[in-house]
């Protein structure tokens, strides 16, 4: 999996960075929740994060047991979009 950030610099130039490419031996929504918790919480950004966005496989997108869900369910505030084709 990788992990991207795009944030918006002072001057409102959008910026997306590459953080990491992290292997994962959980494949479920949980376990991909687990491993992208584990990259982001170090960088204290909870509080920052506004969106989220993946490819439109269910694990990743569904409303019962898909990462979108996994992550709102630990009081993240950010909105989550798929990204068809990706």
């Amino acid at each position: 999996m990788v992990i991207v950030l795009r944030y918006i610099m002072p001057d409102l130039t959008v910026t997306e960075r590459f953080l990491e490419f992290v292997e994962v031996k959980d494949k479920t929504g949980v376990g991909l929740s687990n491993s992208i918790k584990a990259v982001l919480e170090p960088l204290k950004l909870k509080e920052d994060l506004i969106a989220q966005t993946y490819d439109g496989a269910a694990v990743v997108s569904g409303n019962v047991r898909g990462v979108q869900t996994v992550m709102k369910e630990t009081g993240s505030k950010f909105a989550f979009s798929s990204v068809p084709g990706n």
